[in-house]
């Protein structure tokens, strides 16, 4: 067994009240250069949330 290896960038989203905010591993806030993602997590039916993963983009 393996698991694929995809490089991308370590994140963090932030949901609360006040929305959702996506961080870098080293707390640069890049919720602008993700606006989609951010807007797709604001979707999600939850108060608050901490969403650890790394973003890839695949083609």
């Amino acid at each position: 067994m393996h698991e694929a290896k995809f490089d991308g960038y370590r994140s963090q989203i932030i949901i609360d009240a006040g929305g959702a905010r996506i961080f870098t591993r080293r707390g640069l806030d890049w919720t602008a250069k993700y606006r989609d993602l951010a807007a797709a997590a604001r979707t999600l039916d939850v108060e608050n949330a901490i969403l650890d993963g790394e973003v890839v983009v695949l083609n």
